[in-house]
């Protein structure tokens, strides 16, 4: 069984919005479950989906590099040690 892994920088953004999945995935204009599924680490975050994200809240490159590139390189590298 694949275990998620939380998009921790997501579930943050929002939590500081205070918004709800639904509320965020209506903003999105997405489907509440992607929404849901990828803040929980289910489902990868596509281009389609980061798109939307940035369009959505009005976001720099550099806000979406902190949320989900940066994320990824550090879930990357704690794998790598703990596997050494």
């Amino acid at each position: 069984m694949k275990t998620a892994k939380t998009l921790a920088p997501l579930r943050e953004f929002r939590k500081a919005e205070k918004l709800t999945h639904q509320a965020i995935a209506d903003k999105m204009k997405i489907k509440r479950g992607k929404y849901t599924k990828t803040e929980l680490g289910y489902q990868e975050a596509d281009l389609d989906f980061i798109r939307a994200f940035q369009q959505a809240f009005n976001l720099s490159s550099k806000d979406i590099q902190r949320i989900f590139i940066d994320q990824k390189r550090s879930d990357t590298e704690t794998t790598s040690s703990q596997a050494s």
